[in-house]
C-alpha cells in the first residue's frame, strides 16, 4: 500500500497508532489526537505536514482495504454467526467515525487558520507579507489534501453503516424465522395423538369434571 511515494507500514503509521494503539484509551481521546494530527502545525516544518498528509491517506487506504477484505468475509461469517458479524462491524463503524469527527474538526480549524491569513495585517511589510501568503498557501494545500481522504471517510462510513442496516436486517429475519419454526413446531406437537398436553394439578382436573358435570343436562325420568 503507498501513498505519495511513500510505502505504508502500519506499524509505523501515526494514525494507525492512534487508533490501535493503548496510548488513546477512548473515543474522544482519539478523535481529538487524530484532530490535532491532521491540523496544520505552523511549528512543523512543510515536509513534517506534507508527512502527515502522506500518512493519513496511507491509513484511509489500508482501511478501505481491509473493509473490502472484511466484507467479503462478513458474508460467510453472517451466515455462522450474526451477532459475531455485527460486532466486527461495529467495530470497524467506530473507527470511521472516529476519523469522520476528527476530519470535521480538523477542516475547521485549518479553515479558521487559512481565512485569518487571507486578512493583510496592518503596516506588515513585504517580507512579512511573503511569509503569510506562503504559509496560507501551504494551509490551503494542506486542506485539499486532507479534504480528499475525508471525503473517501466518509464514503466508507457511510458503506459499513448500510452493511450494518444489512445484517441487523438479517437478525431480525432470522429471528422471525425461528419463531415461525417454534409455532410449527409447538402446532404440530399439539395435533400429534397420543401427545399428552399441559399437565394441572389434580384439584384443578377434578374441579374442572365437576363442572362438567353440572353443565351435563339430567336424565330424562324413565330412561
Amino acid at each position: 500500500m503507498t501513498a505519495g511515494t511513500k510505502t505504508f507500514d502500519i506499524s509505523n503509521n501515526t494514525f494507525a497508532a492512534i487508533i490501535f494503539g493503548r496510548e488513546f484509551t477512548n473515543y474522544n481521546q482519539k478523535a481529538i489526537a487524530v484532530a490535532d494530527e491532521l491540523t496544520f502545525q505552523p511549528s512543523r516544518s512543510n515536509g513534517e505536514n506534507m508527512e502527515r498528509q502522506q500518512e493519513f491517506e496511507a491509513f484511509t487506504k489500508y482501511l478501505r482495504s481491509e473493509y473490502e477484505r472484511l466484507g467479503e468475509d462478513l458474508k460467510d461469517l453472517t451466515n455462522m454467526d450474526m451477532s459475531l458479524a455485527m460486532d466486527v462491524n461495529h467495530n470497524m463503524q467506530g473507527i470511521y467515525e472516529i476519523l469522520n469527527d476528527a476530519c470535521t474538526a480538523a477542516s475547521a480549524a485549518n479553515r479558521q487558520e487559512y481565512d485569518r491569513l487571507a486578512v493583510s495585517q496592518n503596516g506588515e511589510s513585504a517580507l512579512q507579507q511573503c511569509v503569510r501568503e506562503n504559509k496560507k498557501k501551504a494551509i490551503g494545500e494542506h486542506i485539499s489534501a486532507i479534504s480528499s481522504c475525508a471525503i473517501d471517510v466518509m464514503t466508507d462510513y457511510a458503506n459499513v453503516i448500510k452493511q450494518s442496516v444489512g445484517i441487523s436486517a438479517d437478525m431480525s429475519a432470522q429471528s422471525s424465522m425461528d419463531r415461525a419454526d417454534a409455532r410449527s413446531a409447538a402446532k404440530a406437537k399439539a395435533s400429534t395423538p397420543g401427545t399428552s398436553g399441559p399437565v394441572l394439578p389434580q384439584e384443578v382436573l377434578n374441579a374442572i369434571s365437576a363442572v362438567k358435570r353440572r353443565a351435563r343436562p339430567a336424565a330424562a325420568p324413565g330412561a
